[in-house]
Parts: C-alpha cells; structure tokens; sequence
C-alpha cells in the first residue's frame, strides 16, 4: 500500500476500533443484570440469548458502516495519483461509492464483516451462560458477568475464564497473561508467596481488566484489518470504474508487492513470480491460497487476507 493509501487507513483505524467499542457497550446496556438473571432463571440460555439475538448486528452495523463507506470513498479518490503519469485518460473521471457495481460490491463486503462480528459475539456469549449454568455457577455472577463479556470472541470468553480459574487457585499461570494488567501483578505475587487465597474482589478487578483489555485487543485487530481492507477495496473499485468507463491507458497493469519484513505469508512472497507481468486492473492476481483481486480482498479467505500488509502497484505493460 502507498504512503498516502496507508496514511488514509491509519486515519480510520482508531475510529473503527471505537466504533466496535461503543457498539459493544451499546449491546450490552440493552438490558439491567436484574433482566438478565429473570431471563436466565426462568427461560434458561435461549432466553438470555433473545435479549440480545436480534439486536447485535444492526447495533454494530450502525456503528460501523459510515466508518467503512467513508474509508471506501477516501481510498478511492485517492488511487487516481498512484497510476503512472498520463494512465487516466479522461481528466473528468471521478471516483463514485454510488456506483451501481461498486455499491453492490461495499455493500456485500459490509454485510458479511458485520454477520461475522455478530455471529462471534453471540457465540461468546452464548459459550459464557452455557458454561456458568453446566459449571453451577449463581445466576447472579452470571447476569453481572454478561454485559462486561459483550465484545469477547468465543476463544477470548475462555481465556478470561481460565484467567480467573488461576487466580481462585493460586496458580501461577496468571502472571504469565499476555493481556494480563501488569500493574496487579505484585498483589498476586504476593498472595501466592504467602500461599494464601487472593480475596474474591480483587479478583473480580483483575479479571475485568483482563476482559476489557481483550475486548479493546479484538477490536484493534478488527479496526487494523478493516480500515486497510476498506481502503483496498476504494483503491480497487476506482481501478475498475477507471476500466468501465474507458478512462485509463489499457496498459496499466497491476504488479503485487508482499511487505518487506519477515512477517509475510510464504504465500505472498510466490505471488509475484505467479503473476510475472502483473494482470489487468480488473483481474485476479493467481496466489497458492486462491485468487485475489488484491490484498485484503474480502472475497478472499480469511487465511488469505487477515492482516495482510501487501501492496499493489501501477506500471504501464511496456514498462
């Protein structure tokens, strides 16, 4: 990705990520923890989940939809100066997220990242009542737990979990918690020294932080993917507007740059000597994991896109 189109993903990222934060929060004040515990004492796991099935995805797609459309817009008014000198041919030409195909196309990408952040969610929570009620856990933790919990993914849920299982027995495998707020961790330390039982509230502390610090932790990977894939996707959508309306020198082709640094799929690296002299504005790039239209392409498979730093760049065919 260019300077400017990587400058402009930057810009989004942070306001993606609170984006997510305050959908979660949103989610979660739906409901008291009275409702919650009523709904899980007499309706059991399906009825917790029906306070908030129907509500998950449009709260977040409310959140996060204009972030996209307008990362979309800024990505695509922007690719036009990384062509070579002279490649648009018509002056006039104006990038257009109402573009019948490309507002098809963003709004297909939004419906699937938002059916996938919510399916997660309702998963995690689904796995946290389901877990406390087989576990014998009160009602009443269970209903104070759910509203902090919304945000978590289903591997996330069990990790705060087993957070604090090790700290109610003394096990030294806290202190080893990535995401773990350091600041407690000379209170614990001293707790298990003593081989003494660290008291129930301080627990509660740390393990909230745990949890509101993993919740932040997935919305920044989101946030990072999205913002960079959004403006990906503005980038390739304007190259292909270019192509539609017979704006650009049909010897531009588009060559694949994997990021210079030893975290780079393998997969990538083979990408340019698969696609040797580089594919048309509007085709697939051949990769080892299927094709894509470019990095970060949402039609991609997840192995293929996550937290992809790849670039595209722009050469005339004779070049």
């Amino acid at each position: 990705m260019t300077p400017r189109l990587h400058q402009i993903a930057s810009k989004f990222e942070p306001r993606m990520r609170d984006s997510l934060l305050a959908a979660f929060k949103e989610i979660g004040d739906l409901h008291t923890a009275a409702q919650v515990e009523e709904a899980l004492r007499f309706g059991g796991v399906e009825a917790v989940m029906d306070l908030v099935r129907d509500k998950t995805r449009p709260i977040i797609s409310s959140h996060l939809v204009d972030d996209i459309d307008d990362a979309v817009t800024e990505g695509g008014r922007a690719s036009l100066a990384i062509l070579p000198e002279g490649a648009v041919t018509d002056p006039n030409f104006r990038f257009s997220i109402l573009n019948p195909r490309t507002a098809a196309f963003v709004q297909r990408y939004e419906m699937n990242l938002i059916q996938q952040i919510s399916s997660e969610t309702l998963a995690a929570i689904r796995q946290a009542v389901a877990t406390d009620i087989v576990t014998g856990r009160n009602p009443i933790s269970t209903a104070r737990d759910f509203r902090p919990n919304i945000g978590l993914t289903t591997r996330q849920e069990t990790a705060v979990r087993n957070y604090r299982l090790a700290l109610e027995e003394g096990d030294g495998a806290a202190l080893r918690r990535g995401l773990r707020d350091k600041r407690f961790d000379r209170t614990v330390s001293r707790y298990l020294n003593a081989n003494e039982k660290i008291p129930q509230e301080k627990i509660e502390r740390m393990v909230g932080r745990y949890r509101e610090k993993s919740i932040k932790y997935r919305s920044e990977v989101i946030a990072r993917t999205e913002s960079l894939r959004a403006v990906s996707v503005g980038n390739a959508e304007a190259m292909d507007q270019l192509v539609e309306e017979g704006a650009v020198d049909p010897n531009v082709r588009k060559f694949w740059s994997p990021a210079l640094d030893n975290r780079v799929r393998n997969a990538h690296r083979r990408i340019p000597e698969m696609n040797p002299a580089g594919v048309k504005l509007n085709e697939q790039f051949q990769t080892p994991l299927g094709p894509l239209r470019y990095p970060r392409d949402p039609m991609g498979t997840a192995a293929n896109t996550i937290q992809c730093r790849c670039a595209v760049l722009y050469r005339m065919k004779e070049d």
